[in-house]
Formats: structure tokens, sequence, C-alpha cells
């Protein structure tokens, strides 16, 4: 199965996830599936034992948008400018790669339009929800 994995970070200095994110990528691979990650940290195109790696993604600050003051207005309205531009990369990637299911590990940072993209695609999306928890 070629699988398409989005992550906002993959790289083991980067957090505990994103070492939890390369170990499921690799354990894939090492189960025979074809694996790609779309992801921000490193930048770049390379191949990680076994796993294809591209950076071309952007994690934007977190904010709270809770009691947004005028500041956070135009921090959104640019983030939203990085929103658009991650949902374009991954479904470049998506293109190219032509996966048969999108896992997300993690992408609050990046931004609702990578979801929905490639859910305007067709393909299976497996997202999982433990971000902030």
């Amino acid at each position: 199965m070629r699988i398409l994995m989005i992550s906002q970070h993959y790289e083991a200095r980067a957090s505990g996830y994103a070492l939890q994110c390369m170990d499921a990528a690799c354990g894939l691979v090492e189960r025979g599936h074809r694996v790609c990650v779309a992801t921000s940290l490193p930048r770049g195109r390379r191949v990680d034992r076994g796993v294809e790696v591209r950076g071309v993604l952007r994690c934007r600050e977190v904010v709270e948008y809770q009691t947004p003051s005028l500041c956070h207005v135009v921090r959104y309205l640019r983030d939203e400018r990085v929103f658009r531009k991650n949902g374009a990369a991954v479904a470049a990637v998506a293109r190219a790669f032509v996966p048969d299911v999108v896992f997300f590990w993690q992408f609050w940072e990046l931004g609702p339009q990578v979801v929905q993209r490639l859910a305007a695609r067709g393909l299976p999306l497996v997202l999982n929800v433990g971000d902030i928890f």
C-alpha cells in the first residue's frame, strides 16, 4: 500500500511525537508499504530508512484565537496564506506520490487546508487527533 503521511516535523530532535511518527513510518516500510512523509522539517527531499521525506510545508505559530485582538486577526490572515500554500503543497505531493491512503500524524500547525485539499480528491484519510492533549 502507498501511504502518504502528513506531519508537522519529521526529525527526532523536534519532539517526541516526531520520533513516534518516524517509528511508525519506518515500521510501515518494514511491513512492505511504500511511505512518503510531507512535513515542514527537515526541508527538501530525501530518503530516510526507506521512507521518502519531503519537507515542503510551513508551520504557523500557535496563536490564541479564543479572545482575538487586532494583532491576532492580522496574524490569522497571514496564517491563512500559509495554510493555503500548505494545502497546495500537499496536493502536489499527493499528485506525484499517488497514495492509496493519507495518514495525518499531526497537522494542527499546518492548517485545515491540508486535510480539505486531500479530502476533495476523494482519498481515504486517517487522522490522529491526539495533537494537543
